[in-house]
């Protein structure tokens, strides 16, 4: 509530500046300029002298003795009710699509991912929550032997578990199947121009050296792996990828192009190139850096063979 001093009070002459003040958020008591500007507003002269008490309850350290004096320059700029709205609704848009542009700009740079499977034992196990960088394969970075990547199932690979999961439903295809959606988590252990030999163990030779660590879990007793392998996997098919050679066997063969070789750390489980194939570099969608469940086992993703 604003209070002209006597001395202040009056019509501002022709040609003074003069300040508003809101009636809405200001009660006027004492002479005023005429004519008022409007039913929420009013001015007075520059100059004036203004008794201010609030007409709101103030938190106890700011209460003191009211009224008090100060000078219309030292007035705050004031909204009616309908400008303080258009404020307030046009700050909340403002801050929601912030939010929202925040968001989406964070999900197109990285994502999380839960490890379904025991492929990639020890290193990530059955449970673990990653975060995915996905900043290196939208710019087109070829990811280098070692590396940890995630890419949906080349067409072969959806064809190989479609057919496994229809087998063991009798025959009837499956309703799962492999949607769209589905990524996998492999390592890169060779790259377009290194020869790859795959032994009918599952042993992979790479560049002439036998690739070691890649038995790092439980035999599979079953031996499935081997099975598929002998089955005339390994050699990519589809008119994608007819240059795809024939791993298998001791001269094996050399990644073509735009493609790399990738394995699961537990090789006695996975189903990886040996069985069907090299994987295109452009499919390549993430890349885990740092798991963060569970607490225990917290920590950033390690490359390397």
């Amino acid at each position: 509530e604003y209070r002209l001093s006597a001395a202040q009070a009056g019509t501002a002459p022709a040609g003074t500046a003069q300040a508003p003040i809101t009636g809405a958020q200001a009660k006027e008591i004492g002479d005023i300029s005429s004519p008022p500007v409007g039913p929420e507003e009013f001015r007075v002269r520059a100059g004036s002298v203004l008794e201010v008490r609030p007409i709101y309850p103030l938190v106890r350290q700011l209460e003191r003795t009211w009224p008090v004096r100060v000078t219309e320059d030292a007035v705050p700029a004031f909204f009616s009710q309908a400008s303080y709205n258009a404020v307030a609704v046009a700050g909340a848009l403002a801050t929601a699509l912030l939010g929202l542009s925040a968001a989406f700009a964070v999900s197109q740079a990285v994502s999380l991912y839960y490890i379904p499977s025991r492929s990639m034992e020890p290193t990530l196990q059955v449970g673990d929550l990653l975060v995915v960088e996905k900043v290196r394969s939208r710019l087109g970075v070829v990811p280098a032997r070692g590396e940890v990547v995630l890419f949906p199932p080349p067409e072969r690979l959806s064809d190989l578990i479609n057919s496994q999961e229809a087998k063991a439903g009798q025959g009837a295809p499956s309703s799962r199947g492999v949607g769209g959606s589905t990524l996998f988590v492999k390592r890169v252990v060779a790259q377009s121009g290194d020869s790859v030999a795959v032994a009918p163990s599952g042993k992979v030779t790479v560049n002439g050296g036998l690739l070691e660590g890649r038995d790092l879990c439980a035999a599979e007793p079953l031996k499935l792996i081997e099975k598929l392998i002998a089955d005339g996997t390994g050699k990519g098919s589809g008119k994608s990828e007819s240059s795809e050679p024939d791993y298998r066997g001791d001269s094996g063969g050399v990644v073509p192009e735009g493609r790399a070789f990738v394995m699961g750390d537990c090789s006695d489980v996975s189903v990886d190139s040996r069985v069907w194939g090299t994987l295109p570099t452009e499919s390549v969608v993430g890349r885990p850096v740092l798991r963060i469940w569970p607490a225990d086992r917290a920590g950033f993703i390690a490359d390397g063979l």
